[in-house]
């Protein structure tokens, strides 16, 4: 029976790219103990998926957010399942942005292992990532939530993304740091001019002062 253990660490999961681990992360010690690369640890991921193997962990109609174990080295993260009716091409709109916000995998967004294919049950393709948190609503506001929010709102603005869909729901807080998520309808666009990037780094900040005092962090939704 598979059991759930602590999710791991966006650096450990930055560091198992590179057939390592991070000593700081809770699954540590089973880390330790078998000798594993990136390949072997999401096809372990892809078996459990598909033995059902998973806890469901959010999600909306075109997808759903599973907690997976991987039995052999202990890895704990998440994997977003699509629908089979789901268009291809949100599918790879989110992996396309992704990987243009590479820089910020592991500090605003979700660090991704990888990115599969292939028919599972009634889901035809996956994305495999670290864990993010939990909503934005289930938190409440401070101080450093309140800087986080801002330095993740311009670090995504200086990537050129823009986020057609900025629900609660796709920002994640776990121990006051921040996780975008969901780039389905998300559009790349050519990056602010670094006049324009101070202009909006300065907009956001006033927003912030005022989020101190009213408490609404949806205010600051990047």
């Amino acid at each position: 029976m598979t059991t759930f253990p602590q999710y791991c660490t966006a650096l450990c999961l930055k560091a198992l790219k590179d057939g390592s681990f991070h000593p700081v992360c809770p699954n540590a010690e089973d880390h330790k103990r078998s000798k594993f690369t990136l390949e072997a640890v999401i096809g372990d991921v892809l078996e459990s998926v598909r033995n059902l193997h998973v806890k469901v962990v959010g999600g909306g109609n075109s997808a759903k957010c599973v907690a997976v174990r991987s039995d052999s080295y202990g890895h704990g993260l998440v994997v977003k399942l699509y629908n089979e009716e789901t268009e291809q091409y949100l599918y790879e709109r989110e992996l396309e942005v992704y990987h243009h916000l590479s820089e910020l995998q592991g500090v605003y967004v979700p660090v991704i292992l990888g990115a599969v294919d292939a028919p599972m049950g009634s889901y035809s393709r996956m994305i495999i990532m670290s864990y993010g948190g939990v909503p934005l609503h289930h938190c409440t506001p401070n101080d450093e939530l309140i800087d986080e929010l801002a330095k993740a709102a311009i670090a995504i603005c200086a990537h050129g993304i823009f986020l057609d869909d900025n629900s609660t729901d796709n920002l994640l807080v776990n121990d006051n740091k921040v996780a975008v998520i969901d780039f389905e309808s998300a559009f790349i666009v050519e990056p602010p001019s670094p006049a324009a990037l101070e202009r909006y780094k300065a907009e956001i900040e006033g927003v912030a002062e005022k989020v101190r005092i009213s408490g609404n962090l949806r205010a600051l939704l990047p």
